[in-house]
């Protein structure tokens, strides 16, 4: 795959409207399928966990040994759902540009589709983000996490092929 910075940054008006479609779909995407469902697994979970911390030796160490048997599993699970949620919106966003931006033909298509994920706005969503670890920054935009931005990339590329045709593939 070719790089995604060295192409020129497309300034139009459709552009921006892309863009815009994007960023609210991965946003919609991390609320539905990462953000609510852990909130719901807390809120689930919140009456047994108080029964689990009050039971038992109330020492330091065991204290500390349950927040780590409870808390290592709900992040971890929060960070996967995290970034599944983020390779779903990288699938749907394609879909979502193609029905509500019907203007939006093959030849720029590509190029303004994947021009998202270089795009400083998305990259670093809030300000100060640019100094957290890559880890934390999955909340706060996708500048050091590489990895999950070119997964996601690479899932939209093969979503504009399929969607918009076999005619949007870049030359070989």
């Amino acid at each position: 795959m070719p790089s995604l910075k060295s192409a020129p940054r497309n300034t139009s008006g459709m552009a921006d409207r892309v863009f815009w479609y994007q960023l609210h779909v991965f946003q919609i995407c991390v609320w539905v399928f990462c953000t609510l469902p852990c909130l719901a697994l807390v809120i689930y979970f919140f009456p047994k966990l108080a029964v689990f911390f009050a039971g038992g030796p109330q020492r330091s160490s065991m204290a500390v040994i349950k927040v780590v048997v409870i808390a290592v599993p709900i992040v971890l699970l929060f960070v996967a759902l995290l970034y599944l949620a983020l390779l779903l919106g990288a699938v749907l966003n394609v879909l979502v540009v193609r029905v509500l931006i019907r203007e939006l033909r093959v030849p720029e298509a590509r190029s303004l589709l994947l021009q998202f994920y270089s795009d400083p706005r998305w990259l670093y969503q809030h300000p100060g983000t640019k100094n957290f670890p890559w880890w934390i920054s999955l909340w706060g935009g996708m500048g050091k996490n590489p990895r999950l931005n070119r997964w996601a990339a690479t899932l939209t590329a093969g979503m504009i092929s399929l969607v918009y045709g076999a005619d949007s593939r870049p030359p070989a």
